[in-house]
This record gives structure tokens, C-alpha cells and sequence, in this order.
């Protein structure tokens, strides 16, 4: 018989964690959008009701399929990998685990 925590999705897993991200996180985040043309386009859209496929944005947040969506920032991403790696809950498990553990939350 499976216990309760093995019918609960990865994202949601994350979400019960206590990682958090921070506002400065987020803020990079969201400065990683200013240069992309594609992402830019996408928000514009969503915010004049606009329905762009698997994107949805809320609360000033671009998410695709309910992930958090990066711009193309090679040092951001490499960041985010080192925050998860290097967490509590990362635990250096590798990089494979450490990658799971990132796309549940980023896309």
C-alpha cells in the first residue's frame, strides 16, 4: 500500500519543502526576461488576456506548465544550480538529482 507522500507530484513535494526562493532570486528572475524577446512577447500577450499555450502569469510571475520560467541567463541558471546543490536539501546528491530537484520548480 502506497503512504500519501507517494501520490504527491514532485512540484508539490517542493512546494511542501522548506526551500524557499528569495526576493532577490525572484528579481533575478524576472530581470532575466528584460533582454528576451521571446519572453517578453509571451508576457505581453498574457497580460492583455491573451492565451499563449503551456504559460500562464500571475502575480508578476511567468510560469510554464507551473514552473518558474528562466530567461536565457547562463549565470543564473549555473546560480540556481549551485542554490540547489549546495542547499539543506540538495544534500550534494549529484547532478542528476540536483537537476530534478530544479525543474520541479524552473523551466
Amino acid at each position: 500500500m502506497a503512504d500519501s507522500l507517494s501520490r504527491v507530484s514532485a512540484t508539490q513535494l517542493v512546494a511542501m519543502s522548506p526551500f524557499s526562493i528569495n526576493s532577490e532570486l525572484l528579481d533575478q528572475v524576472k530581470q532575466s526576461w528584460v533582454a528576451d524577446e521571446d519572453i517578453q512577447g509571451i508576457i505581453n500577450k498574457l497580460r492583455n488576456w491573451e492565451v499563449v499555450s503551456k504559460y500562464t502569469y500571475s502575480q508578476n510571475l511567468l510560469y510554464r506548465k507551473g514552473r518558474l520560467v528562466v530567461g536565457r541567463d547562463a549565470g543564473l541558471r549555473a546560480n540556481i544550480i549551485k542554490l540547489f546543490y549546495n542547499s539543506p536539501l540538495g544534500g550534494h546528491f549529484g547532478m542528476a538529482v540536483t537537476e530534478k530537484r530544479v525543474t520541479c520548480l524552473f523551466w
